[in-house]
């Protein structure tokens, strides 16, 4: 006949090696290897630029991510891959402004903010004609209507 005792003890230990099982295998599913890059980006005056598109390219494989800045300013990058980053942040009447080798670690956040500057990007021609009054003597060149 089966002892009593000796059937918990069986059960026990059957129950106790499950539950590490379980523990262990939600417990390394949780982890991460990735990190998280964010910042705001601003003008010089140091108002903050809603829209401005942010280009986040991983310096080892060339892999990319574009993003744009909310109406605060603020972008956020979750979830990166770890290694290190170029960082450009560029909008419309803006020059463009590029970080260099970012480095995103595991499970940090890494705070990334940019000034933009103004640029005039429109090509501005300034002509000048000749002038219809002749200041060297007194000869007219040119006639008068209304």
């Amino acid at each position: 006949m089966f002892n009593t005792t000796h059937l918990f003890r069986a059960l026990r230990t059957v129950f106790t090696c499950l539950s590490l099982l379980l523990v262990c295998t939600f417990s390394t599913q949780a982890q991460t290897v990735t990190g998280t890059l964010q910042g705001t980006i601003s003008d010089s005056n140091g108002a903050v630029v809603p829209g401005a598109t942010i280009l986040i390219r991983n310096v080892e494989t060339g892999q990319e991510r574009t993003l744009t800045t909310n109406d605060e300013g603020f972008y956020l990058a979750t979830f990166l891959p770890l290694g290190k980053y170029n960082v450009t942040a560029t909008s419309k009447g803006f020059g463009n402004v590029q970080r260099e080798g970012v480095e995103v670690t595991l499970n940090q956040t890494y705070v990334s903010d940019f000034t933009l500057n103004p640029t005039v990007g429109d090509t501005v021609t300034v002509t000048t004609e000749v002038a219809p009054i002749n200041t060297s003597n007194a000869e007219i060149k040119g006639s008068l209507t209304a």
